[in-house]
């Protein structure tokens, strides 16, 4: 498929997948499934999940939080969240994001390039 083909997708449609330390993602927009250099996922963080320590040794990360609160943990600090935020982590940084709040966390994150 061209990457210049538009096209909807229904998050609800795409797998869900389970990460380590208990957030759930969807991967929705991703280089197969749109020829494009990208990847765009909507995760889900209950209370007290999160997404375990890791690397993106070639890709840089953006999420944008719609709802909840948490912490991204980076080597050197922590960032603490809330919804309308937007946080950014350069290729090659670990981190790992917990729900540190009462309500769920969901949160789009993009990667470029694609990771999947």
């Amino acid at each position: 498929m061209s990457a210049q083909e538009g096209r909807l997708f229904r998050v609800s449609e795409t797998e869900e997948e389970p990460l380590h330390g208990g957030a759930r993602v969807r991967r929705v927009i991703t280089r197969q499934s749109t020829g494009a250099d990208l990847t765009v996922s909507v995760a889900r963080l209950q209370p007290g999940q999160g997404h375990g320590w890791h690397t993106h040794e070639t890709s840089d990360e953006a999420l944008y939080i719609i709802e909840g609160e948490g912490t991204l943990s980076l080597e050197d600090r922590e960032l603490k969240y809330g919804s309308d935020c937007m946080l950014f982590v350069p290729r090659g940084t670990r981190h790992q994001n917990f729900n540190t709040g009462t309500k769920e966390v969901v949160l789009v994150s993009i990667f470029n390039p694609a990771i999947r």
